[in-house]
């Protein structure tokens, strides 16, 4: 299973626009994030068009992860026709403040929650979905996402600061695919990122070739993390 993206750089990159990977499996597409640039993205990439339905997954509410949701809300509802589907897990942390959110902007009737475990054995990209709880800031409910494929496990950790939940996964040996990661190379955000030298120091050799970085803060985070022998993610309009 391959993610694509509609942008791969940090909160305040603006040349690379806000991380959103997606995938396209049975008619339906699957967002993760909907930062303040991916409905333009969307658009521009004319991914709505024919699409059943839109499943939305969200990592946490910064702004760089919701911020056009309120208008791909709107425009499912007005012009398609039809509600987004935001999945979560049972007792995700941050579903009250998602759902003041989307009544402050005036979308209550544009999306319905649905459980991940409702797409359990559905799709062929995929045979389930599951959130996991991940460290990004404090006082910010923030998660990473597995998808379970017959390839392995694609990782996809969100922001975080932490790897502790694909250190389990490697310990106990499970079959992964790809691994999605957010990194930074400045020491200054790396209390809230991962720090490359810190994840090439924790990836085994053999894995690195299964690692995907995104969510740079710069290009000189891309270069790093091509030297330090990562795939990196690009946007779709660079592919």
């Amino acid at each position: 299973m391959d993610l694509k993206f509609l942008g791969c750089g940090g909160a305040f990159n603006y040349k690379l626009d806000n991380t959103s990977a997606y995938f396209i499996d049975n008619d339906e597409l699957f967002l993760i994030d909907c930062g303040a640039t991916v409905f333009k993205n969307l658009m521009v990439n004319d991914l709505l068009k024919n699409i059943k339905e839109i499943n939305v997954l969200i990592t946490h509410l910064h702004s760089d992860h919701i911020g056009s949701l309120g208008i791909l809300l709107d425009y499912a509802e007005h012009i398609l026709n039809k509600k987004v589907k935001v999945i979560i897990t049972k007792g995700i942390k941050y579903l009250d403040s998602l759902k003041q959110f989307i009544e402050c902007i005036g979308c209550p009737l544009g999306c319905e929650f649905v459980l991940e475990e409702d797409y359990d054995d559905k799709y062929s990209c995929f045979s389930k979905i599951r959130y996991f709880e991940t460290k990004h800031i404090s006082k910010l409910d923030c998660y990473g996402i597995l998808f379970y494929t017959s390839n392995g496990i694609v990782y996809y950790s969100g922001d975080t600061s932490e790897l502790t939940k694909l250190e389990e996964l490697l310990e106990q040996k499970l079959p992964i695919d790809k691994i999605y990661l957010d990194v930074t190379n400045d020491l200054i955000i790396s209390h809230v990122h991962l720090y490359l030298d810190d994840v090439a120091k924790k990836i085994p050799s053999s894995m690195k070739n299964k690692v995907y970085c995104m969510h740079f803060n710069d290009e000189s985070c891309i270069v790093d993390a091509k030297t330090l022998g990562f795939n990196v993610v690009t946007k779709k309009d660079e592919e």
